[in-house]
């Protein structure tokens, strides 16, 4: 027997979210799924380029182009030793970049869900949790980004004891795995910083000017990647519930109707409804038809 759609049996409650998690966590996911794929597919041709040479017995002293078509333009590494150098060097390009995406990832997602929250409560911003529904300014056009971006930019850049300082004054409570792994979000920061600024390299140390020495990028194991792949979207998780329960409930699907209530053209608010119905199911889980019904009737009543 067909397993009967959960939000069937929903009805409408402001504070509350009849899915999961937020669109924003839906589009981390993809994107870290994206990452990941990339990620796999050079690690497994990495393997397979080396599990090749070993058949064919391969000697480190061997001329690369016995095994590889090297264009002369390029001709840097003669022997296959040396190939061996700028290809593992590569690989270790590739994981210093994973750690810039994965810290770029995470901070995308916390502007797109922290902004959420606040335009979902914005009593927030007054310490008035929940005083003032953020329906009536969406529908008013009275509130913007520009009235809260600093406050989001608090929790985004800087340390990351600063960033959880701001998050926890802004929401009172921080989620336990975001509390317990500062450490480790900032030492993926720096090395976010020195690959993105300084080729990998310690940032400060290479602006210095007294030396032509060339300085050595950061070594990054597949471990390290693979741990903060982990913790990154145990973090991701634990503040999308935190959030979606306590500041957004219902608001995305809010907004959603926002933005295309002059497509609903029905005279009767039971027509209207049952537009809006046919048209959130084209993009997520569908709605039941008491759920539309009493979104539209909070939704038309503000």
């Amino acid at each position: 027997m067909a397993k009967k759609n959960q939000n069937n049996k929903k009805e409408f409650e402001r504070w509350k979210s009849i899915f999961p998690h937020t669109w924003s966590f839906q589009l981390y996911k993809k994107y870290n799924s994206e990452l990941n794929c990339i990620l796999w597919s050079e690690l497994i041709s990495h393997k397979f380029v080396y599990n090749q040479l070993g058949k064919e017995q391969a000697l480190w002293t061997d001329k690369t182009n016995k095994y590889f078509s090297v264009p002369q333009k390029v001709w840097n590494f003669p022997t296959l030793q040396e190939w061996a150098t700028s290809y593992n060097d590569a690989q270790n390009w590739i994981l210093l970049n994973c750690i810039v995406a994965l810290n770029a990832n995470l901070e995308t997602y916390l502007d797109s869900v922290i902004s959420l929250a606040i335009e979902s409560n914005p009593g927030l911003l007054l310490h008035a949790d929940k005083y003032i529904d953020g329906t009536l300014l969406l529908k008013n056009s009275s509130f913007s980004k520009e009235d809260y971006s600093p406050l989001v930019m608090e929790c985004t850049k800087g340390t990351w004891s600063q960033r959880v300082s701001a998050f926890k004054k802004l929401f009172g409570e921080v989620p336990i795995t975001l509390a317990q792994s500062i450490s480790s979000l900032d030492k993926a920061r720096i090395t976010r910083n020195n690959a993105a600024h300084a080729l990998g390299r310690d940032i400060e140390q290479s602006r210095k000017f007294i030396s032509n020495e060339k300085l050595s990028a950061e070594a990054v194991s597949l471990d390290r990647v693979k741990k903060l792949l982990g913790l990154f979207y145990k973090i991701v998780e634990e503040v999308d519930t935190f959030l979606l329960e306590k500041h957004i409930g219902a608001f995305q699907i809010i907004i959603h109707l926002h933005n295309n209530y002059d497509q609903l053209t029905y005279k009767t608010i039971q027509g209207r409804s049952n537009a809006f119905k046919r048209m959130y199911s084209s993009i997520d889980n569908p709605l039941s038809k008491q759920y539309s019904l009493e979104l539209l009737q909070y939704y038309e009543s503000l």
